[in-house]
C-alpha cells in the first residue's frame, strides 16, 4: 500500500458501485455504470440521476480517510430490496491508478452477515477476500460509537459540520487548524501558506518587546540595505582584557576606554572623534 497523508474526511451521504479485484483489500470503483450490475433498487436511483453528484470517486480526494459501509450481493443480486450476504464498515480511501479509481479497506472494523449482526474484527487482520464477479456498494457513513473515529493514531475527534465527528490525525510536528474550510493537521509548509510574509513583517512591526536573536549572523543580501534606527547601540560592553574573537570589521564598546573599537583583522584600533568646542 502507497503512503498517505494522515488526514480523514469523514464525510457521510456519498456512494459508489464497486467490485472486488481479487486484492483482499481493493475494490474497484466503478461509478454509475458500476449499477447496472447492482441490485433493482440501485439500478432506478441511479437510472433517475439521485446518484450523479455524490459518486464516492468524484467527491473524496485520494489518500482521505473516510468511515465506510461496504455491502456485497451474491444470492439475491437481482431482487428489489436485496439482503446483503456480507456487511463491513471500517476506515478506508480511495487510490487513483493511471485511469481507475480503486477504493482500499484500510481498516475493517466490523462484519457480518447484514447490519443488524455486524461484530468487532480485530483491526490489525486483514481485510475479509470478496468474492470477484459480485457487484457491491459502498457509503461513507457516520461513526455510530467514538471510539470507531479514533481507528487513526495520534487524531482528535473534531466537526466541519454540525453533528458530523471528522478525526483529524496530527502528523509529528503539526499543529491542529482550519485551513480550505477543513479542520486538519497543519504542517509547516501549510503553516508557511497561512503566515504569509506580510503577516510576518506586520506582527515583528507591532511586537514593541525585546526580542533576542540566538544566529550568529543576519546578512541583508539587497543591494544597497540600510539598517535604520533612532539608536544603535554595541552590546555587550567589553574591558581591556576580554576582548572577543572577532572578524575584519567587526566593532564593539571598549569600557575601559569607553571608546568604540574595531577589529582590522589583526589588532583592535579606536575610532577617533573630534571634542565638541
Amino acid at each position: 500500500m502507497s503512503k498517505i497523508k494522515s488526514k480523514n474526511d469523514f464525510n457521510s451521504g456519498k456512494i459508489d458501485s464497486a467490485q472486488p479485484t481479487g486484492d483482499s483489500h481493493d475494490l474497484e470503483l466503478l461509478g454509475l455504470e458500476g449499477f447496472d450490475k447492482c441490485p433493482a433498487y440501485y439500478r432506478k436511483w441511479s437510472e433517475s440521476g439521485e446518484f450523479d453528484d455524490i459518486l464516492i470517486r468524484d467527491s473524496m480526494r485520494p489518500g482521505l480517510r473516510f468511515y465506510y459501509r461496504l455491502a456485497q450481493y451474491i444470492s439475491e443480486a437481482g431482487n428489489h430490496y436485496p439482503t446483503p450476504d456480507f456487511m463491513e464498515t471500517g476506515v478506508g480511501f480511495i487510490e487513483k491508478r493511471k485511469k481507475k479509481v480503486f477504493f482500499i479497506r484500510e481498516t475493517p472494523l466490523f462484519s457480518g452477515e447484514d447490519k443488524d449482526h455486524l461484530t468487532p474484527r480485530d483491526p490489525n487482520l486483514p481485510p475479509n477476500s470478496l468474492p470477484v464477479g459480485f457487484p457491491a456498494i459502498i457509503n461513507s457513513v457516520i461513526p455510530t460509537h467514538y471510539y470507531q473515529a479514533l481507528s487513526s493514531p495520534h487524531c482528535v475527534i473534531t466537526s466541519t459540520e454540525a453533528f458530523s465527528p471528522t478525526p483529524v490525525e496530527l502528523e509529528e510536528n503539526s499543529l491542529l487548524g482550519r485551513k480550505d474550510n477543513r479542520v486538519q493537521s497543519i504542517d509547516k509548509d501549510e503553516l508557511r501558506e497561512i503566515l504569509t510574509d506580510e503577516h510576518i513583517c506586520d506582527a515583528v512591526k507591532k511586537n514593541h518587546k525585546q526580542m533576542a536573536l540566538s544566529s550568529r549572523r543576519v546578512n541583508l543580501t539587497k543591494e544597497n540595505a540600510v539598517i535604520s534606527a533612532p539608536i544603535l547601540r554595541t552590546f555587550p560592553f567589553y574591558k581591556d582584557n576580554e576582548k572577543p574573537k572577532a572578524q575584519k570589521g567587526a566593532i564593539i564598546f571598549n569600557e575601559s576606554s569607553n571608546c568604540l573599537e574595531y577589529f582590522t583583522g589583526e589588532e583592535w584600533r579606536t575610532l577617533m572623534w573630534r571634542e565638541n568646542e
